[in-house]
Parts: structure tokens; sequence; C-alpha cells
């Protein structure tokens, strides 16, 4: 049993030295600095290579649902698709690579954009209802 036990630790370990891992790191809110009683909340999640990050919002102008799409790739996230059900102000009316996709069961309109993202900030309000999934979870 010990020896089953010792090759399953060595396959785990080889996929984890395989596969590098990287961290995901999302602030919530604004550190003040070191005196101010206010301090970003952080939160960290272990992501890999090819990994797909969805966020999930309502747009603020057009107060229409909408997804970006992103992939881990080394030390970035690459925005692979915009998803939307609307279109008007502040969407991405002039990005070529567009058609009609269905996803979670709803049709959406597919802007395949392509760009990467180091650091991503996003300044949001209650009502978008930011949701961050990797891999679907």
């Amino acid at each position: 049993m010990w020896k089953l036990l010792l090759i399953a630790g060595l396959l785990a370990v080889a996929v984890l030295t395989i596969t590098p891992v990287k961290v995901l790191v999302i602030e919530d809110g604004e550190d003040k600095g070191e005196d101010s009683k206010v301090k970003a909340e952080i939160k960290e999640i272990l992501v890999r290579d090819g990994d797909e990050v969805t966020l999930f919002f309502i747009h603020s102008a057009e107060l229409s649902p909408w997804v970006e799409i992103y992939e881990v790739k080394g030390d970035s996230l690459v925005l692979k698709r915009a998803l939307t059900q609307s279109t008007g102000w502040g969407l991405p009316s002039v990005e070529g690579n567009f058609s009609f996709v269905e996803f979670n069961g709803q049709k959406w309109m597919a802007f395949e954009i392509k760009r990467k993202f180091r650091i991503l900030r996003i300044s949001a309000l209650p009502s978008n209802n930011y949701t961050l999934s990797v891999d679907g979870k």
C-alpha cells in the first residue's frame, strides 16, 4: 500500500513540475496606505497556462450582460473573446471577427479580440455584479 501512495505522490509532483502553477491575484478595494484602517481585500487563485478565466458582469452604459473570456499565458491574461447581447455605447461594434454563438444556453454576439494584459484593472459599481470563474469554477 505504501508503494502505491509513494508512486501516486511522485506522479503528483511530476505533474506539478511539468505544468507550472501561477497565482491570479484579485484585489477588492483600494489600499489607503500603512496608516489607514481601510486595506485592500486580496484573494489568490492558483492557475496554469491554458486555464480559462471568465469574467461576467453587467455593462454600466448598456445595462446588458457581458462576458469576457481570457486565457492564462505566461505572466499575462489574453482576452480571447467578448460576448454581449446588445450593441451600443462602449461596446466593440467596430471589431472584426464578429459572430453569433451559444453560451450557457443563450444566444450571444461574440467578438474575437485577442488582447494581452499583464495587469487588468477594473473600476466597478455594485450594479455591475462582477463574477469571475477559472475553468468554470
